[in-house]
């Protein structure tokens, strides 16, 4: 019987930038900066998070904390 396996999951922190004139994913050097056009209400800002790193960086990705904030942590699915 096996107790405690752990399973190591790396986290992806994204910073985002709702109502931009620019959708785009840059990397910082610490986190990713998002710049969105959706607006950070009804959960408009996040779909769109979610698909724009699907478009560009080909990675299927979920939201896993700050699902109300502009600081975001994305997990790899």
């Amino acid at each position: 019987m096996q107790v405690g396996r752990q399973i190591k999951v790396e986290l992806l922190k994204v910073r985002v930038k709702p109502r931009s004139s620019q959708r785009k994913i840059e990397w910082d050097g610490e986190q990713f900066v998002v710049w969105l056009h959706s607006p950070p209400e009804d959960g408009k800002a996040n779909s769109e998070l979610v698909t724009l790193f699907r478009k560009e960086r080909g990675e299927h990705v979920e939201i896993v904390k700050g699902f109300t904030s502009k600081t975001k942590y994305l997990r790899r699915v």
